[in-house]
């Protein structure tokens, strides 16, 4: 397997862990403590959250969270990686966006966060 496609399937892996339904999928966000801005492609929870996991990846320059699709930035590839997202993660980030779970939302520092809410 090229280290291309074992990222790939790892990152793949990560997304479809976070849960079966875009409440699953906010729920292992909140309980991660993984927040982000609504409409950011590179500072939403997704974005965030695999920011934190896979910063350590060495190949990775930069990652994009689209309402579909993940868009990979590697060093030495002139092409980017698209990752079809689950369906769950892409349901999440539509609702994420739409402002369904506040408690994700990003706050100023020192603003107490709102409750996670949503279905």
């Amino acid at each position: 397997m090229s280290r291309h496609h074992d990222l790939k399937k790892r990152t793949s892996d990560l997304l479809s862990s976070l849960g079966g339904s875009r409440s699953q999928v906010a729920t292992a966000l909140a309980e991660a403590r993984v927040t982000g801005t609504p409409g950011n492609a590179e500072q939403c929870p997704i974005a965030s959250y695999l920011n934190a996991v896979m910063g350590a990846e060495p190949e990775v320059r930069s990652l994009l969270v689209g309402t579909r699709r993940l868009v990979l930035t590697l060093h030495g590839r002139r092409r980017p990686m698209r990752i079809l997202m689950p369906r769950p993660v892409r349901e999440f980030v539509v609702a994420f966006d739409a402002r369904v779970f506040p408690g994700l939302i990003r706050q100023p520092a020192g603003s107490p966060q709102p409750a996670v809410a949503g279905s």
